[in-house]
């Protein structure tokens, strides 16, 4: 029983004990007769729309009395009021409507001018009336119906009294309030919300979160993914994040290019894939599409601009998505698609400034490590200072390999101080002859090795325990006019997130360090206790010897001695005798052809090697080099005597010792 019903009985019991109530004295419903007094009246205030339903006294039915708290009869001993007008409690307007709902009186903020013409409103008043789906009024909450309650009161602004000349009439101008709320506004301000908890998104994570669970939770998907293009590669859809689904091929692409996802991505609503279903030449694409849980596919794009999808699973509820979930799905994508254009601006800004800033940083400690390297040149504190610079860089496991001119090998110049690999007992020496030195060369550049732990040329330097330590292979070669004098490479990182930008510093540090060891070994053999210049000369030799075996042509040595230097040198002086020889050199080095080289290994004495060159082209070379430096540095005081020796490969010796033997 509703509180009107309540009230009324209430009422009757006491207007028949002859007794008043509060209610007597408010005018509205609750006198019956007033409204089938007026009845003729108000039928013609009212408009017959088909939906209006006019009671009367035979249409209430006695209720029942039943026992509430809220209304206790008085018992016939208990003396009541005569007059309510005593009562000087001040009641605020209530509106009783299927349950109870209590407006507050509001300060009235009109002035005397305000006030309404009283006989206009009479005219035009308008009444709204309650709406039944049936007309017995005790069945009406069966079913659900749906109705309006209109109540009228005294002291409420939209009810008045009107009053006429010989008469007086009570007219009320009610305010209608509905039970059912308007749906349509609430998801307006739902949409409001959640549009508000996407664009205050200040990172990509942040967004990936609100716009999969607002999805999720007001739609009812079993599973969402979100899609955007790839950093590296604009026509790739790659998975950014996901809820609901475990997705285990964490580096799956899309291409978007070709195929079904050129279609989807060309789209402009929500494409259900499903019509795709039977479409044999989208098979493939369809079932990388069912891998994910899709059902639902929408494209995230703004301002023509395509930053990628969102990809909606089943519904969990019965049912297929509706117009408005679809439409609702829609607007939360286009909020989507600005905030994310908004905050991938914002991050690559913040990347660029981070990185700008670091790269200062990076670029302050490499000059004073230069200059460090240029103070105090010194094998000793070029390893502690390079140490120091990797290990600021990140660089937790690394190795710099050196070029040995005594045999070719390249040995272990500097590792990180912990030595994790344990290379200085595995891996100390390389031969210049492996194929991991031979991979090495035919690089151009520095390279980021994949599946290293499988390729055989590194397995057959570095020992298992070394190679199952490593998390990564980098490596860089230092080539000079074709000839590797080194390499460098690392092995662990301290921070993987900055791979790329630790990857280019890698490429730079190569450079440095090596180029610095190497200027720093040039300036240490001017002062070391033992310098030998012959054997760099007879390892080049050894070289041009192998790679003449291989292609088996034939190798010619010439050495040309002035058997009377010594007189020149005392006729002449140093001065004539140094210009002597620097034409000498120049001489020769103008007949070389590419491939062959000289080198002066003793004080008189030249040899030229001529590789692909036999005694039958070497003699008359010869012959020609002779001439020309006696005609020069002949004079009526002093001859210059020149004589050369030959041997040719293989015929006069198989080795580099075996041939100047054939020639001393």
């Amino acid at each position: 029983m509703g509180l009107l019903e309540k009230a009324l009985q209430y009422k009757q019991e006491i207007n028949k004990k002859g007794k008043e109530t509060l209610i007597d004295t408010i005018i509205g419903p609750a006198e019956t007769e007033f409204i089938n007094d007026r009845k003729d009246d108000a039928s013609t205030a009212l408009q017959d729309d088909g939906n209006t339903i006019e009671l009367s006294n035979g249409d209430l039915k006695s209720i029942e009395p039943i026992e509430d708290e809220l209304f206790i009869l008085p018992d016939d001993n208990t003396p009541a009021k005569d007059k309510v007008e005593t009562d000087t409690t001040n009641y605020d307007t209530i509106i009783m409507q299927d349950q109870e709902l209590i407006l507050n009186s509001e300060p009235d903020y009109l002035g005397p001018e305000d006030e309404p013409d009283l006989k206009l409103l009479q005219n035009n008043s308008i009444q709204e009336t309650n709406e039944f789906k049936d007309k017995d009024i005790d069945n009406r909450s069966d079913g659900n119906p749906k109705f309006r309650i209109i109540e009228s009161m005294e002291d409420n602004k939209d009810s008045m009294r009107v009053m006429q000349e010989g008469d007086t009439t009570k007219q009320t101008i009610s305010t209608e309030y509905s039970i059912k709320p308007d749906k349509k506004f609430q998801d307006f301000v739902v949409l409001y919300e959640i549009g508000k908890e996407i664009i205050k998104a200040h990172s990509l994570n942040e967004l990936y979160d609100a716009i999969l669970f607002s999805v999720m939770g007001q739609i009812g998907s079993a599973s969402a993914t979100l899609l955007v293009v790839s950093a590296d590669d604009e026509n790739s859809l790659i998975v950014a994040d996901s809820r609901g689904i475990t997705i285990k091929n964490k580096n799956i692409r899309f291409d978007i290019t070709k195929g079904l996802f050129n279609i989807l991505m060309q789209s402009k609503g929500v494409v259900d894939i499903e019509q795709f279903k039977q479409e044999t030449q989208y098979r493939d694409e369809y079932y990388q599409l069912i891998a994910i849980d899709a059902r639902l596919f929408i494209p995230l794009r703004y301002d023509s601009k395509v930053f990628g999808a969102l990809v909606l699973g089943e519904k969990i509820t019965i049912g297929d998505y509706s117009e408005e979930e679809i439409d609702f799905i829609e607007r939360i994508n286009e909020f989507a698609a600005i905030t994310y254009e908004k905050v991938h601006k914002m991050e690559q800004l913040e990347n660029d400034i981070r990185k700008s800033v670091d790269d200062r940083k990076f670029w302050n400690e490499l000059d004073e490590y230069k200059q460090s390297l240029r103070k105090y040149p010194q094998k000793d504190h070029f390893k502690v200072s390079a140490h120091s610079i990797m290990k600021a860089n990140g660089f937790l496991s690394y190795a710099v390999y050196i070029k040995n001119n005594k045999d070719g090998r390249y040995s272990l110049l500097l590792a990180d101080e912990e030595d994790m690999l344990l290379l200085k007992d595995s891996a100390n020496s390389i031969n210049s002859d492996s194929a991991f030195i031979d991979y090495i060369l035919s690089l151009h550049s520095a390279a980021d090795l994949e599946d290293f732990d499988r390729n055989r040329a590194i397995r057959e330097v570095f020992s298992e325990s070394s190679i199952r330590k490593m998390t990564l292979f980098w490596i860089n070669p230092f080539k000079v006019a074709n000839e590797m004098l080194g390499f460098f490479c690392v092995f662990r990182l301290r921070d993987y997130q900055r791979r790329e930008i630790q990857f280019e510093r890698f490429k730079v540090m190569t450079d440095v360090l090596l180029s610095h060891y190497l200027t720093l070994q040039l300036i240490e053999s001017q002062y070391v206790n033992y310098s030998d210049v012959i054997l760099p000369v007879f390892n080049r030799i050894d070289k041009e010897l192998a790679n003449v075996t291989r292609l088996t042509i034939p190798l010619t040595i010439i050495l040309f001695t002035i058997k009377n230097l010594k007189r020149y040198y005392t006729i002449q002086g140093l001065e004539k005798t140094q210009e002597l020889m620097n034409k000498i050199e120049a001489v020769i080095i103008s007949r070389l052809s590419d491939g062959d080289f000289t080198a002066r290994i003793d004080r008189n004495k030249f040899l030229i090697v001529l590789p692909g060159k036999n005694k039958k082209f070497a003699v008359p070379f010869a012959n020609a080099i002779k001439n020309e430096m006696v005609q020069q540095f002949s004079d009526k005081e002093l001859q210059l005597l020149v004589t050369f020796l030959m041997a040719e490969y293989p015929e006069d010796g198989t080795d580099v010792y075996s041939l100047l033997d054939a020639i001393d």
